[in-house]
């Protein structure tokens, strides 16, 4: 009996021992995946902002797009060509459910500044033309299809199909300076090429026809190729004139490396 419990002991011994060794190796090969697969990874993209049917340079920009395990933080800059910063963004949003959860908006020229911030079901914007208003404030209840600039590109992402069928999508823009949400229809309006590279170009308008005859309609230009990147915007801009005034101008990016 004693032998037996030798070589009991023995056989299981080893099998812990391979089992542990087994295991060291599984996770030495795992750890790495594991780290690309849950890891924070950064994008980085320069931004460009012409007027409108001109080579004129107004503005320059970066932008950094960092997704975690689960948000996307977008951080944007827009400066003078080889001046300082005059405008700030942050935007941070639902990796999976690509919901808003925060947006602010800083001009460093005006002191004109938005915020937007959704929880439990509920939006609170807040809202001032310039540095002498006091802050304007509005709640909103949450619906699912809102948006905000930054969000969407990946709306567009997640309906790509959609678009190029030919189907609607309807978003309700977050507009902080008129503390609503106002309904836009984004649907495919042709092809073209941007630096070399098909897009499909995207037309957003107002759901509204008065509102229509107000705001002119804008244009993304979206890659044929995933992961459909925008290569070139055409309408109605955050970034103002210096006396304040609204401007179009096309927009154009150019993306660097993740890491």
């Amino acid at each position: 009996m004693s032998d037996c419990k030798c070589v009991c002991s023995f056989i299981v011994s080893g099998i812990v021992r391979c089992t542990v060794r087994w295991m060291l190796l599984f996770s030495l090969a795992v750890i790495p995946w594991a780290a690309a697969w849950g890891g924070e990874s950064t994008a980085h993209i320069e931004i460009k902002l012409y007027e409108m049917g001109s080579t004129q340079l107004l503005y320059e920009g970066s932008r950094q797009e960092i997704t975690g395990d689960e948000t996307v933080t977008v951080r944007t800059q827009y400066r003078k060509p080889g001046g300082k910063t005059i405008q700030s963004i942050e935007t941070v949003y639902g990796k999976r459910t690509l919901a808003l959860i925060s947006h602010q908006l800083e001009d460093l020229r005006s002191g004109l500044r938005e915020k937007i911030v959704h929880a439990e079901g509920k939006v609170k914007i807040e809202f001032r033309e310039d540095a002498k208003e006091e802050l304007e404030t509005e709640e909103l209840r949450w619906e699912r299809n809102m948006a905000v600039s930054m969000t969407i590109v990946p709306l567009l992402r997640s309906r790509w199909a959609d678009v190029q069928a030919g189907k609607e999508v309807e978003i309700e823009l977050l507009v902080p300076s008129r503390q609503e949400a106002i309904t836009f229809i984004l649907k495919k309006d042709s092809a073209a090429t941007v630096k070399g590279q098909a897009v499909t170009v995207i037309i957003m308008e107002p759901d509204s026809f008065i509102i229509r005859l107000l705001v002119d309609p804008l244009f993304f230009y979206m890659a044929d190729a995933a992961p459909h990147r925008l290569l070139q915007y055409k309408g109605r801009t955050s970034v103002k004139k210096d006396d304040g005034d609204d401007q179009d101008l096309r927009v154009e990016y150019s993306f660097g490396g993740s890491k």
